[in-house]
């Protein structure tokens, strides 16, 4: 119990000091021995208040994707995600893998915030770009193709650029592949087919974001 007792009185004796040092006058020019008698000034206290509050976060620069190509694409895969409305883009099976994605981070796409959307829409159109064959964001070009007689097909649209071009030529394996399951590719002067062959662009993964899940 003394030890106790001694132990506070040390402490006590130990902020008073404390306390008298802090708040001890402080001797004026004359009284230090120089030759002004002006008072010197004691040093400013900052005060909690005073301290500056530290600035917000700024917030987190939007990316910015390179521009989509001019590239003219003639037929699409199973993956690829069709602009456009109707029955033919409802039914795509990359449109349908789209939907069924949007809606597995329905929940949590609601809830997020603009920033949080934003990325959610990244990480589906970069999930539909990675699929294998890989999935573009497709929209049709204006013009009409022609299927001729021997089978070609040529574009009148992109100023001529494909008028003496067998668009046929033209097509991807992959997109070739799928054309052919489908049986489309069987029934060369078919509407099927020729909706198909499109010809499309791919938009850019900056409007794939803006599509996708409507961000």
């Amino acid at each position: 119990m003394d030890d106790l007792v001694t132990a506070a009185q040390q402490n006590v004796g130990e902020e008073a000091a404390t306390y008298a040092v802090a708040h001890a006058a402080i001797p004026t020019m004359h009284q230090a021995g120089g030759t002004d008698d002006t008072t010197m000034k004691q040093p400013s206290v900052v005060t909690h208040s005073q301290h500056q509050t530290p600035s917000r976060s700024k917030k987190t620069q939007k990316i910015k994707f390179p521009p989509p190509s001019n590239e003219i694409i003639f037929g699409h895969n199973e993956n690829d995600v069709l602009l456009g409305r109707g029955a033919t883009t409802n039914i795509h099976p990359g449109n349908i893998t789209l939907r069924n994605l949007c809606g597995a981070v329905k929940p949590t796409f609601s809830a997020a915030t603009n920033a949080e959307k934003r990325q959610i829409a990244i990480n589906t159109a970069q999930h539909i770009m990675a699929l294998d064959p890989p999935g573009r964001f497709l929209e049709r070009v204006e013009g009409e193709i022609t299927i001729h007689e021997d089978g070609s097909g040529t574009f009148n649209g992109m100023g001529g650029a494909y008028s003496n071009v067998d668009v046929h030529t033209l097509i991807s394996p992959s997109d070739a592949k799928y054309l052919n399951e489908t049986g489309w590719a069987q029934n060369k002067v078919g509407k099927h087919w020729r909706k198909a062959l499109g010809p499309w662009r791919d938009v850019g993964m900056e409007k794939a974001v803006q599509k996708t899940c409507a961000v």
